[in-house]
């Protein structure tokens, strides 16, 4: 009797898990199709279940969102992996391939954070880090000629931010080819006219 009950136990926790993935694979989908505020009803709709089901296992909507979002980040350690170029040019380079394959992989879960971030303490955190990463891996790869010049460094970092590249992606409807290309040409705008101008100043 002890080992059929133990039985049933383990059937219904594996039902219960098996119900709980299907929601977040779900919920997962609904984001990543550009649902920034997926219903328990939608979710239960494309998870094939019901909606009881789905606050059976998530009591709070945004703490499903959150948790999701977050997981989805945690993928991105690609932004902060080492490079393989040996100058400062080279890294400069993968810095806009790493980052235009994360945004262009991550852009669905981005705008739902962005959607759910001001209710929460948890995304704003994430949010923040990922920036001060970023920020921290570009400052590293300059030479300190460019980071000297503040207003160039703080060009260099929005050329190469999140926002930019769903402006070129979104509003000005370029695809993920066309955008790369894009952010490298104002990259190469911005950096070899200012860093030789800034070079040829000091030698003067």
């Amino acid at each position: 009797m002890a080992d059929l009950s133990a039985e049933r136990t383990d059937g219904r926790a594996k039902r219960a898990q098996q119900s709980r993935d299907h929601i977040v694979a779900a919920t997962l989908e609904l984001l990543a199709e550009g649902n920034v505020r997926p219903t328990a009803e939608q979710i239960a709709s494309r998870a094939g279940v019901g909606r009881r089901t789905v606050f059976r296992h998530f009591n709070d909507m945004e703490k499903l969102y959150q948790e999701l979002i977050l997981g989805v980040a945690k993928r991105f350690s690609m932004l902060a992996a080492p490079f393989q170029s040996e100058g400062w040019e080279g890294k400069l380079q993968e810095i806009i391939d790493r980052r235009s394959r994360a945004f262009e992989e991550f852009m669905p879960f981005q705008r739902a954070s962005d959607a759910h971030r001001e209710g929460s303490d948890e995304l704003q955190a994430a949010q923040t880090f990922r920036l001060a990463i970023m920020r921290s891996v570009l400052e590293n790869i300059l030479p300190q000629a460019i980071r000297d010049q503040k207003p160039l460094l703080e060009a260099i970092d929005l050329a190469l931010s999140f926002e930019a590249w769903q402006r070129l992606r979104i509003d000005q409807g370029l695809c993920p080819e066309d955008a790369q290309e894009a952010v490298a040409t104002l990259i190469s705008c911005l950096v070899p006219r200012q860093h030789q101008w800034h070079r040829f100043e000091v030698v003067i």
